[in-house]
């Protein structure tokens, strides 16, 4: 009885842990918009909050245009009902609007413990301010001479910051990459408050302006703003990275990088403020920060046949195959790849070709790695071949590839080292007789058999016939009377 008790036992502890212990650890992640309708002088709010957890790794607040973000506050509750303990902790991003109207928090996606949440966006109304009631607990005492009546006064705080667009080389060549930056920085000094305005619209618009025209590409498409610390001049700072991308000029113009304007908000600091104040302790303001414009020379490729056809960069050659002996009309294998730093997008691999061997068409791959202040990778190309004569074939007289190092600064050639040795008898004889006779036999099946009449100088040929049998027969005549 008792074995037939504990057995029962255990298995209600596995029935437990079936049904509640996978969601003991669950954690339960809330995005909630604030009030379809706010006043000019209320927040606006989009709170993120966890059940049972912590807030971690939080990004994606989204701008809203007519709104500036007024920082974060965080909040946790304790809640229990019938002995169940549930934790919730919050985080709220406060809106506060710059003008009446209807305006539109656009759809977005946070990020929150490595999860992404998408979340659908609302209109919001916007009226006017709403006066603000305030209890004054010492107006009994003092009566309209209380110091919570007087407005604050507000002082601005200088600030250290600057924007800027820098690039990792101030001269390249043609095809040659550099890579460029817009950033902001701020030094650790710094102790006036600042905060992102707008951002999504003021960066497209300045990525037009700085993208140099007729270069190639590689974006290091940045999703998420992250702090670096840089030492300028011996002083620390903290750098934002806005954009970042590495250009490769297809041309030998120089590049001119315009200076732009960058928009962050700014707030003042209330003066003086007491535990008898009241009214915001911070006002805020846009300042308007300008980079300074650059100039990137370019060079041209030293005289080459190919200079408008190589790729620029540092590479090398990996291959392999997978057979070296083998009999004409076999087929092989053969993978070559170019790896290094530079344009990868740009390399182009055209192999010779002739009568002894036959290459089909490529299967081709790429593989672009953004990192750091480089862009390397490789391409791929995987060929099968079929040798038509016999010999000892050099793989470098088909796969050689031409381009220009600029460390060097040289031109350079990467060559197959490998060879095949094929065996058997020539297949192109073979092939020339079988096209013949396939050539014969095709325009004997293409000809048709009926008979038609011909009109034109075809209607003397009888004629033409019968007279060169009439002077074959006088000259026979006179032949036999002379002889």
């Amino acid at each position: 009885m008792l074995r037939t008790s504990g057995k029962i036992f255990k298995y209600l502890l596995v029935l437990v842990f079936l049904c509640f212990g996978p969601g003991i650890n669950a954690q339960d992640i809330k995005v909630e918009l604030g009030k379809s309708e706010v006043a000019l002088n209320e927040m606006f709010t989009i709170t993120v909050s966890v059940q049972d957890g912590q807030v971690r790794n939080l990004s994606g607040f989204p701008e809203i245009p007519g709104f500036i973000k007024r920082g974060t506050s965080r909040s946790s509750s304790t809640t229990i009902v019938n002995s169940q303990v549930t934790r919730t902790f919050s985080i709220t991003q406060n809106y506060l609007p710059q003008k009446e109207g209807t305006f539109r928090v656009p759809d977005f996606t946070i990020k929150a413990n490595e999860e992404n949440i998408p979340v659908s966006g609302k209109t919001i109304k916007v009226g006017p301010k709403k006066q603000q009631q305030y209890y004054d607990p010492f107006s009994d005492i003092f009566g309209d001479r209380s110091p919570n009546r007087q407005e604050p006064e507000f002082i601005e705080l200088e600030d250290d910051a600057f924007v800027a667009v820098t690039t990792d080389k101030d001269e390249v060549y043609v095809g040659e990459g550099f890579h460029m930056r817009f950033s902001f920085y701020v030094a650790l000094a710094n102790k006036a408050p600042l905060s992102w305005h707008e951002m999504d619209q003021q960066l497209s618009e300045i990525q037009k302006v700085i993208k140099p025209e007729n270069s190639w590409e590689e974006n290091f498409d940045i999703r998420q703003i992250q702090e670096d610390r840089v030492s300028i001049n011996g002083k620390p700072y903290y750098r934002y990275d806005l954009f970042e991308a590495t250009f490769y000029p297809l041309t030998g113009e120089d590049i001119e990088i315009p200076a732009v304007e960058f928009d962050m908000q700014k707030s003042k600091i209330a003066k003086n403020r007491s535990f008898f104040s009241f009214g915001p302790s911070r006002k805020a303001e846009i300042k308007t920060y300008k980079s300074k414009s650059k100039t990137i020379k370019v060079k041209p490729l030293p005289d080459h046949p190919l200079k408008d056809e190589v790729s620029v960069g540092v590479f090398r050659l990996e291959e392999s195959i997978n057979k070296k002996t083998l009999n004409t009309g076999e087929s092989f294998k053969y993978n070559i790849t170019i790896e290094g730093e530079g344009n990868i997008a740009g390399i182009k691999l055209n192999p010779d070709n002739d009568k002894k061997l036959d290459l089909f068409d490529p299967e081709e791959s790429r593989n672009i790695i953004r990192r750091g202040n480089s862009v390397i990778g490789n391409a791929s190309y995987s060929y099968f071949g079929i040798p038509q004569i016999p010999g000892e074939y050099d793989m470098s007289e088909y796969f050689s590839w031409v381009y220009f190092d600029p460390v060097k600064e040289r031109y350079d050639t990467l060559k197959s080292d490998i060879k095949i040795i094929v065996t058997g008898e020539s297949l192109v004889d073979r092939e020339i007789s079988s096209k013949a006779l396939d050539s014969f036999y095709d325009l004997i099946g293409q000809s048709e058999n009926d008979l038609k009449s011909r009109d034109g100088l075809d209607d003397l040929i009888p004629y033409i016939f019968n007279g060169l049998a009439i002077l074959l027969l006088a000259f026979a005549g006179w032949f036999m009377f002379k002889s």
